[in-house]
Formats: structure tokens, sequence, C-alpha cells
């Protein structure tokens, strides 16, 4: 009886592992195949990421308002740098035409001496419109002051309009979203309003 007990523990722990074998291939045949699903959170770059079908609001809302404040909000000293860093944000389809505006644009500010503040609202208050293929359509309005070499120019009330797309994050645009196009709409607006709209705020 012992013999062949012994003849037949072989054959069972054989078999025992062809099962187990059989079962990790297909365990790893399943895992390969499923894919990983991937979140991209603009302002993190990780490797092997896929753009994401659905940007949270907040993540657009917070890279607007990012793009906004280096487009106008700046001074003579700042104007070239943040002209280059904004071309990091723009789509590829636009960056040739953004370029030659941001150029004449950092000319005139240095010329003239302007300089720019810009008073954004909280992000809460961003609107976001969804449009196809995951794009957003962000719209706020905020407060801007100009100045001619320290000198008080005036004071507009501008209204945003920012389409944003989402992208594939890299070294110089870690945010996984680009800009593909905006307007903009401004009017004058007393001091006295100014005051009104920050308390308002």
């Amino acid at each position: 009886m012992r013999a062949g007990l012994a003849r037949r523990m072989p054959v069972a722990m054989v078999a025992i592992l062809a099962a187990a074998n059989a079962a990790l291939t297909t365990g790893l045949v399943y895992a390969s195949l499923r894919g990983r699903p991937t979140l991209v959170v603009p302002g993190v770059q990780r490797a092997e990421v896929t753009i994401p079908s659905h940007v949270p609001d907040e993540a657009v809302r917070h890279f607007s308002l990012l793009y906004l404040l280096y487009f106008d909000d700046y001074s003579p000293a700042t104007a070239v740098d943040r002209a280059n860093y904004l071309l990091r944000l723009v789509s590829a389809d636009r960056v040739d035409t953004a370029r030659r505006a941001l150029e004449e644009r950092a000319t005139y500010i240095v010329r003239a001496r302007e300089s720019s503040q810009l008073s954004p609202p909280l992000p809460e208050s961003v609107q976001v419109e969804r449009l196809e293929d995951g794009r957003c359509r962000v719209g706020l309005t905020a407060l801007r002051r100009t100045l001619i070499a320290d000198v008080p120019k005036e004071l507009l009330n501008v209204r945003y309009v920012v389409e944003v797309a989402p992208t594939v994050p890299s070294a110089t645009n870690p945010f996984g979203l680009v800009v593909t196009g905006q307007a903009i709409d401004s009017r004058l607006v007393a001091e006295s309003e100014a005051k009104e709209d920050k308390r308002g705020r």
C-alpha cells in the first residue's frame, strides 16, 4: 500500500502544479488584455498616460485661470517670459499665430512700459460648458487694471471665453490640457463700480 501511495503522490503533485500554472497563465493573459483605467490629473505628469474622456470641471477651471493670469497679468519685466510660457499651453495648430501675436504684444508692453493686473473670480464661479470630444468652453468675468509706468491707465471689466481640449501631458505642458480658442470682450468701469464688485465676490 505504501508503494502504491508513493507512486501516486508524484502524479498528484504534477497535476496540481499543472493546474496552478494554467490558472496563473490565464490570469496574466486576462490582465494584459483587460487594460488599465488611467486618470490624467492636470499638473501631474505620469508615464504611459492616456487621454481621459472626462477631465474634472475643477481641473478645467484651474487651468483656464492659470492661462488667463499668464495672458493678462504682466509687467514690462515679465511680458516676454510670460509670452513664451503661454505658447506651451496652446494647441499645436495655433502656436505660430499665437507666437506672432504674443511677440508683437510683448514688444508694445516693453516700449509703452505698460503693466496689467488681473483680478479673477473664485474658481467655483468659473463657468464650464461641456462640448464634444472632451472639449470644454470656459467663461468668466474679471477686473483688469492697466498702468503706464505705474500711472493708472484704465479699469476694465473683461469677459473671457476660452475653449479647452484634452491632450497628452508632456515635459513642456504637464497639465494635459491646451487652449484651442479664446474670445475677449471688455468695457470701462468706474472705481466705485469696481469696489462694489469686489464686495460682491
